[in-house]
Parts: C-alpha cells; sequence; structure tokens
C-alpha cells in the first residue's frame, strides 16, 4: 500500500512539474484573449470592410501568435 502511495505522489510531482514548465512556454507563445480583443476592437471597421467575423479574427489572432515568425525578408541572420 505505501508503494503506490509512494508512486502515485511522484507522478504527481513530475506531472506538476511537466505542467508548469511546458504549459508557461505554449502560454508565452500565443496572444492572450484580452491582446486579440483589444487588436479587434481597434482595427474593428478595417476586419469588417475584409469580411472577417470576430469570432473567425479570434481563432486567427490566437494560432498566429502560436507559430514562429520566418525571418523577414532582405535581413541577414549570418554573423560575421
Amino acid at each position: 500500500m505505501k508503494e503506490q502511495l509512494s508512486s502515485m505522489v511522484r507522478f504527481c510531482v513530475i506531472a506538476g512539474l511537466s505542467i508548469a514548465v511546458f504549459g508557461g512556454v505554449a502560454e508565452a507563445a500565443q496572444k492572450s484573449r484580452r491582446e486579440c480583443r483589444q487588436d479587434w476592437r481597434a482595427h474593428k471597421a478595417m476586419y469588417r470592410s475584409e469580411g472577417k467575423t470576430r469570432k473567425a479574427f479570434m481563432k486567427q489572432c490566437r494560432s498566429e501568435a502560436a507559430q514562429p515568425s520566418a525571418p523577414k525578408q532582405g535581413t541577414s541572420t549570418k554573423s560575421y
């Protein structure tokens, strides 16, 4: 019985640490709902004229931020 309890405690500690470490990384990579909502409110007329709905914009805003950005064209990543 003590072995089962010990195994469960170890599992919970490892799972908790994994979530704390890797959950924070994923969260930092995405824009928050608040940031996307502020962007929508600031540029609502422009997005509406493009035919975007708020729901579609929010989905796109949240998913784009999670993808790594490519280097801008014309900039060199080489160090001399």
